[in-house]
């Protein structure tokens, strides 16, 4: 039987904080890059499901987010969450921006907050590649589809990717295909023309990999697709406990429903309810997805 999405949520937020560099020790080493912005928008939900994980939290984003974190895809991947959890993550970000120099959206005023001074900045983790890539890249798109690339399984064959296989970066379409052409006229990418699309693929990619390494053993996960669909059910599991399994099961569709489009971007298959209590087996459709 799978964990419930709640610890799945737990374990993969220790997992890849303790990455970069929270206190914290008898977690598990992510197989997969941390998506820094999905993680933090995704952040305020820790405060109900592990206090002193939220905590520690405040603490790394307040000492070392301001050197990492593009405001601008923070903004794009919050867009995924409901206006309550924004309204939650408002008051998140009021304290890093009141001690950390961060420039988060709220209109909230900070409320009190004593960091515990414990977190470090693990840059040397393969799961930090990205905070890597940005400290030699810039904090952008270019950046990021870099380490999206150099994440795609090696094989004999070319890799070729189009813009939508990298929606799961949190970028829009344009920011997207402007950083592809801007890679393509510095040389770092290759262009093949298929139908009415154009793909890219890295011309050499071993050097690329050698350069970010040390690189996680998985390829990219679409995080913050993922976890603002984790952090939609948790509170419609939170809504509707204690009404009938047919209440809760009509509330989980209609919102996989108006998923569906997102699903699909991300290559996610839908999952297959059937009749009953919809959570056994949401609980086992989100489980290999949210392995940290």
């Amino acid at each position: 039987m799978a964990k419930p999405l709640v610890e799945q949520c737990i374990e993969l937020a220790w997992s890849q904080w303790a990455a970069l560099g929270i206190s914290g020790s008898g977690v598990l080493v992510p197989k997969h890059e941390v998506d820094l912005e999905a993680a933090i928008a995704f952040a305020p939900c820790l405060e109900d499901l592990d206090p002193r994980l939220y905590a520690e939290v405040l603490d790394w984003c307040i000492h070392f987010a301001r050197d990492f974190t593009s405001v601008s895809v923070l903004k794009q991947v919050l867009r995924r969450f409901t206006p309550e959890h924004r309204a939650s993550f408002e008051r998140f970000a009021a304290i890093v921006n009141a001690q950390g120099g961060t420039k988060w959206p709220t209109s909230e005023r900070p409320r009190a907050f004593t960091p515990s001074n414990k977190s470090t900045c693990r840059l040397d983790s393969p799961a930090s590649v990205g905070l890597r890539a940005r400290k030699a890249f810039g904090i952008s798109a270019r950046a990021d589809i870099l380490v999206g690339l150099a994440l795609v399984p090696l094989s004999p064959q070319i890799q070729w990717t189009h813009v939508n296989y990298l929606l799961g970066l949190g970028y829009t379409k344009r920011n997207l295909s402007e950083a592809l052409n801007d890679l393509h006229a510095g040389g770092i990418l290759g262009t093949m023309r298929f139908g009415n699309t154009i793909r890219y693929a890295l011309i050499k990619s071993e050097p690329l990999r050698a350069l970010l390494a040390p690189l996680p053993e998985g390829p990219g996960q679409p995080w913050a697709q993922l976890l603002a669909i984790a952090a939609s059910l948790i509170d419609i599991d939170r809504r509707t406990r204690g009404k009938s399994a047919t209440t809760r099961a009509v509330e989980v569709r209609k919102f996989l429903e108006q998923q569906r489009p997102l699903l699909e971007s991300v290559r996610i298959l839908f999952p297959e309810l059937g009749t009953g209590d919809p959570w056994p087996k949401l609980d086992a459709w989100m489980e290999p997805m949210l392995r940290p």
